[in-house]
């Protein structure tokens, strides 16, 4: 029988794929320790400047980055070196063994002799036949299980999340600008139908103006801004309703994003269309778990609480 562990070619091919396979495990390995502290540390960015997606906990934010931006290609790459590692000595043995047995039975003709032309052929082909094989299963697996984009990841995480207290906010504190619509209607919104509690600050920071804050208690605040008398607000006193001084923050609006936990949210949206206009409304449906809407620069999220929903 043909000892084909002792050609020499074969033996440098075995060692050079050794040698990439280990490179490619040692990258892998490598870039999946950092790749948990990586999302970590975005994720505490994230919250320091008041960043985070609030319908996201830390966890779901962790295992999302990790899902995206895992080092896939080395892996995939490993995996595949291996296995064309681990396979290759037992397809060669299996076909020289089944070529051995072929040239007994065919009275060892000289067509069939062991390391001629019809026997290297066989094993030639059936080593490629391997290759392409692994390759082809290999990719289709890493295209198969291929992530979505982070934002895609994200909507799909934020189907599963329930808020665990009565009032989330960020940026924190809001600020809103009563403007045309009264701040009579904005105490009905906040403290009557979404039952917060109110205070009022007649010289907010000293600025002469006047702002209702609205809390459940905690450090959540929201705050509705007034002009007192004809001198209207200034980026000195309220810079919050102005562009930013560098560029990057002058095309973007500053958005908040209000999440309540509250009973009968069905019935509490339909009464809030009655005080301010609010736009971009989900569906309607009394069997749904949360409402989204928006009203001005706030993106409010009314989350049913799970007893209402019977879960």
């Amino acid at each position: 029988m043909l000892d084909f562990l002792s050609d020499t070619p074969m033996l440098w091919g075995l060692y050079i794929g050794m040698v990439f396979t280990a490179l490619f495990g040692i990258r892998a390995w490598l870039d999946y320790r950092v790749l948990e502290k990586d999302a970590a540390g975005d994720w505490d960015y994230r919250v320091t400047e008041n960043m985070q997606n609030l319908r996201l906990t830390k966890d779901a934010y962790i295992n999302i980055y990790k899902k995206v931006n895992a080092p896939r290609t080395a892996l995939y790459l490993f995996i595949g070196g291996l296995a064309v590692i681990v396979l290759s000595p037992i397809v060669l043995a299996a076909g020289n063994a089944f070529l051995y047995l072929v040239w007994q039975v065919s009275g060892k003709s000289k067509v069939y002799q062991p390391g001629y032309l019809v026997w290297m052929f066989f094993l030639f082909f059936a080593l490629i036949g391997l290759w392409v094989f692994i390759g082809a299963r290999v990719s289709r697996h890493f295209h198969k299980h291929a992530p979505s984009t982070m934002r895609d990841e994200i909507l799909r995480a934020q189907l599963d999340f329930h808020p665990e207290r009565p009032l989330t906010i960020g940026a924190n504190p809001v600020h809103i600008e009563a403007g045309e619509i009264s701040t009579a209607n904005y105490k009905t919104v906040f403290e009557t139908v979404l039952g917060l509690s109110s205070s009022r600050d007649d010289d907010w920071n000293s600025t002469g103006h006047i702002c209702d804050i609205y809390s459940d208690g905690s450090e959540m605040k929201i705050c509705v801004h007034s002009a007192k008398g004809t001198k209207g607000f200034t980026a000195g006193t309220h810079p919050f309703f102005f562009a930013g001084n560098f560029a990057r923050e002058d095309d973007k609006e500053k958005r908040y994003t209000l999440i309540f936990l509250i009973k009968n949210a069905y019935d509490a949206l339909k009464r809030l269309e009655k005080f301010v206009p609010i736009y971009d409304k989900s569906r309607l449906n009394e069997s749904t778990i949360f409402y989204k809407f928006s009203h001005k620069n706030l993106d409010f999220f009314l989350y049913e609480t799970k007893e209402e929903n019977g879960k």
